[in-house]
């Protein structure tokens, strides 16, 4: 059981921190070309780390089905499967969703419709789930936040009932939540088309006040230039 665990969580943190490195490559500035420009699935850097994040993900549904092999009746394994399950789908998701054939057409928009054939348009849901991209990303937040929880709970009553090779499971299971959420968070945050406008916007306006400001301190240079003192025209008079 260990063994096949820890063989595969190995796997997962292999293909998480390649991952983590093409969507670096991804933002870098100045852009790089990507690492596998003529292999179509991995054509962009954004793409590639998307696979290799779903390709690491998905280990972590045997990993439960083993625990759950060994303990059936632990709710908290079956729970923790479920949530496998749907992060792994939110990230198949979002590859597809970064594939450069979508991204040159405007957001899928198959799910959102699937959604607001049951629920209002004008409600909250049409704003958060405005498109397949964004659906993705809130099921990475609320599956994230749910593991997250959890994780803390069965920590405090490990910390309780004092097991240490538990204790260091769920503890450093919870660091790894919490970042997960906290990257889901800022990755959705940075989705939405307002954000976006209103990034824009303050940075057309830093630009605007910084050319502004320039021009006016080479205005008052130019003009302190052509101003001389009275020793220098000779006269003694301004």
């Amino acid at each position: 059981e260990n063994t096949s665990t820890y063989a595969l969580l190995i796997l997962i943190g292999v293909l998480y921190t390649i991952g983590s490195i093409a969507f670096v490559r991804a933002v870098d500035e100045p852009h790089k070309p990507p690492i596998f420009p003529n292999f179509y699935h991995f054509s962009t850097d954004e793409l590639l780390g998307m696979w290799l994040f779903t390709l690491g993900t998905f280990p972590s549904i045997p990993i439960m089905m083993i625990y759950i092999a060994f303990n059936p009746s632990n709710g908290s394994f079956w729970l923790a499967l479920l949530l496998c399950v749907i992060v792994t789908i939110a990230l198949a998701g979002l590859t597809l969703c970064c594939y450069p054939s979508e991204k040159e057409r405007k957001p899928t928009k198959i799910l959102h419709h699937m959604i607001c054939a049951c629920l209002c348009k004008e409600s909250w849901y049409g704003y958060h789930f405005a498109n397949d991209w964004l659906i993705f990303c809130w099921m990475m937040v609320v599956g994230c936040f749910v593991a997250t929880f959890v994780t803390a709970l069965l920590l405090l009553y490990y910390l309780v009932e004092y097991s240490p090779f538990d204790i260091y499971e769920y503890l450093t299971g919870l660091v790894d939540m919490i970042l997960f959420l906290i990257g889901s968070m800022y990755l959705t945050a940075g989705s939405y088309e307002i954000a976006n406008e209103t990034a824009d916007r303050l940075s057309k306006d830093s630009r605007i006040e910084m050319s502004e400001t320039n021009t006016k301190t080479t205005d008052e240079e130019s003009a302190t230039s052509n101003v001389q003192s009275p020793l220098a025209n000779g006269t003694g008079k301004v």
